[in-house]
């Protein structure tokens, strides 16, 4: 993780995952976050607040959210 820039609100950072690895999934209860991939492939598990889940080929150029919940 590589903080770019930080407010009050809010930041962005820059996360790096090596090939292979898997990110635990976590849930914020205030925080929606927003990404762009830059390089790289793989998948993004998201459940939705409705209860909806699904699973988002990532490819370079892609953006996606993730919502609070």
């Amino acid at each position: 993780v590589h903080v770019l820039a930080a407010g009050r609100r809010g930041s962005m950072a820059r996360f790096t995952l090596p090939a292979g690895a898997v990110s635990i999934a976590v849930a914020h209860r205030t925080v929606e976050e927003l990404w762009f991939i830059l390089s790289g492939t793989g998948r993004m598990w998201r459940r939705e607040p409705d209860g909806r889940e699904e699973i988002t080929a990532l490819a370079p150029g892609l953006s996606l959210s993730i919502p609070v919940g």
